[in-house]
């Protein structure tokens, strides 16, 4: 019985904790968010808790993508910009 009770507790503390890193995420973040705005995004953390959270994190504010660009100052190599869909492969 105590061994579920702890699940629990950590299950909760894990969501709370994410819950709040989304609640500053949106409230300090003005970058463009794919669905919606600010307001709404607030608004459906304040009124779904958890759940809304897992959606903020997921549906929320456009993340850049590591592989998008190189570093500033660096270009891309040619090698790495290949066609994944093509017979040839480099060797």
């Amino acid at each position: 019985m105590s061994a579920r009770i702890l699940v629990v507790g950590i299950l909760g503390l894990v969501l709370a904790v994410l819950w709040l890193m989304s609640m500053v995420d949106v409230l300090t973040n003005d970058s463009r968010y794919r669905n919606g705005t600010q307001l709404v995004w607030v608004l459906v953390l304040l009124l779904s808790g958890p759940v809304g959270a897992v959606l903020y994190q997921c549906l929320g504010p456009e993340r850049p993508h590591i592989d998008d660009r190189p570093p500033p100052g660096r270009q891309a190599r040619l090698d790495a910009i290949t066609d994944p869909w093509s017979e040839a492969r480099p060797s």
